[in-house]
């Protein structure tokens, strides 16, 4: 049966609608729809079939303008770095002249508040592969919201930057192969580089003596981890001698001063023996991930429809530095701005040993692990959590039921506001992250950082949740 010309251009226009949603287009140029989705694409509102000469250079370059000029307007529209952090600082290693960019929002301390040190609580972040440091953009923003609504004495700091390879840092080293040397000893010398700026811009000066709390998503967790355990157990990477760290080559000690004001430590969402298996299967991801996008807000819509991140208000900063644009003219597609490919020489090294560190590091740092959707643990991290070696917080969908919590130290914990979860927990749903984060520093540096003892904000708290609970709200 032969299809007529207006089941074709019925046929054609949901074929865009769908491409449309998933961020993609597979249009070719001779086809109705343009490769920038400028067309009606529902069946009430069908567009009359062109007439010869209907889709001539013309029409294609107003389309085009108007297209340019509406992603123009989404760009300037989308929040920026400054609305969630302070200052965004370049720290250049002088030995091989590579530049990081960092994000800092600045920790408030409450000086009313007595019989405490009043030394500030921070959060010194490292994101995963494939990422960027404004995946911690609106979790800054809830622990500054939840510190108040929660009465705490004062509101943590949050620290962050883009690693190697990743967001503003590709972008302002040009050489590849430092942008892809990815191998976890360069990054766990990368990070202390950057830590040892950061302390030293901001507290070498003063008398101040600031809690550092080390919080790593996927990678970021296991390079963080792998830095504590090896500075705990004296593998300090300028020993000459009777060392066995397989860093020695790479020589930067990160200074006791700064290694004791580290007081814990929070990985989310990574196991070893579920990264290492998940690392099999990447090729096969990547070459079904989308080359380019033809928008900002069609990379955007990706993230979101294929699950990678469920949290609009969070992927629209979280996504932005994932991409650029080739064409120095403003125009064209995107691009991603990392090629995971390029960091397979890397892959072998990254979680190698990450729960045995994990659960041997000391307790003078305090340890949690944050998973999403499920309890699953290898041999050591089970065998750690059953004696308590560290805390475990599972998030869930409030749709899934899980049966097998280990013990009773695990914490688990219903996301009613959420109907999905995923590996970005910490953007899907930051507040209650960022609530379970404060608890954490409450419980393990309670002297820095304390709910408030004034009668009337606990009265507060304690009537609004009576009104909640009578009026049935869900917190």
């Amino acid at each position: 049966m032969i299809m007529s010309e207006f089941q074709r251009k019925l046929f054609q226009n949901k074929l865009a609608k769908a491409e449309k949603s998933l961020g993609l287009n597979f249009s070719e140029a001779g086809d109705d729809v343009d490769k920038y989705g400028n067309s009606e694409d529902s069946f009430g509102e069908l567009a009359p079939l062109p007439s010869v000469g209907a889709l001539g250079s013309h029409s294609f370059h107003h389309k085009t303008r108007l297209a340019a000029e509406s992603e123009k307007v989404f760009v300037q529209n989308l929040p920026k770095w400054g609305d969630f952090f302070d200052c965004n600082d370049i720290y250049r290693d002088p030995n091989s002249g590579y530049c990081f960019q960092t994000y800092y929002s600045k920790p408030i301390i409450n000086d009313n508040i007595e019989d405490i040190n009043n030394n500030p609580v921070i959060f010194i972040s490292h994101h995963g592969a494939g990422s960027s440091g404004l995946t911690f953009a609106k979790l800054t923003q809830s622990l500054k919201k939840q510190s108040k609504l929660q009465g705490y004495n004062g509101t943590p700091g949050l620290f962050t930057f883009d690693m190697r390879g990743h967001g503003t840092t590709n972008r302002i080293n040009s050489t590849e192969s430092q942008n892809y040397y990815m191998s976890i000893d360069q990054l766990c010398y990368d990070f202390e580089f950057v830590l040892k700026q950061f302390y030293i811009q901001h507290f070498s000066k003063s008398d101040v003596i600031p809690s550092l709390f080390l919080l790593g998503h996927s990678l970021g967790g296991a390079v963080l981890t792998k830095v504590v355990y090896e500075e705990q157990h004296m593998l300090k990477y300028n020993r000459k001698a009777n060392s066995t760290s397989k860093r020695k080559s790479l020589d930067l000690p990160l200074p006791e001063s700064i290694f004791n004001c580290i007081k814990g430590l929070i990985m989310i969402d990574i196991v070893e023996d579920t990264a290492v298996k998940a690392l099999s299967s990447m090729p096969a991801y990547l070459r079904g991930v989308p080359k380019s996008f033809p928008s900002l807000k069609s990379a955007i819509d990706w993230h979101i429809s294929s699950g990678l991140i469920h949290n609009r208000k969070s992927a629209i900063i979280s996504v932005p530095p994932l991409v650029y644009r080739r064409d120095k003219s403003g125009q064209g597609p995107y691009y991603w701005v990392t090629d995971l490919s390029k960091t397979e020489k890397g892959w072998a090294s990254w979680f190698t040993g990450l729960s045995s560190n994990f659960i041997s590091i000391g307790n003078s740092v305090s340890k949690m692990l944050i998973l999403v959707n499920n309890d699953y643990l290898d041999k050591d991290l089970m065998i750690g959590q059953m004696q308590g070696r560290y805390q475990l917080t599972v998030f869930h969908n409030s749709q899934l039921q899980l049966k097998d919590t280990l013990t009773t130290q695990t914490k688990t914990i219903c996301s009613e506001d959420s109907d999905e979860l995923g590996h970005f927990v910490h953007e899907d749903i930051p507040d209650k992250v960022s609530i379970s984060l404060l608890e954490f520093v409450e419980r393990n540096d309670y002297e820095d950082l304390s709910r408030s003892q004034n009668p009337s904000v606990s009265s507060k708290i304690d009537l609004l949740n009576k009104l909640n609970k009578k009026w049935g709200i869900k917190k």
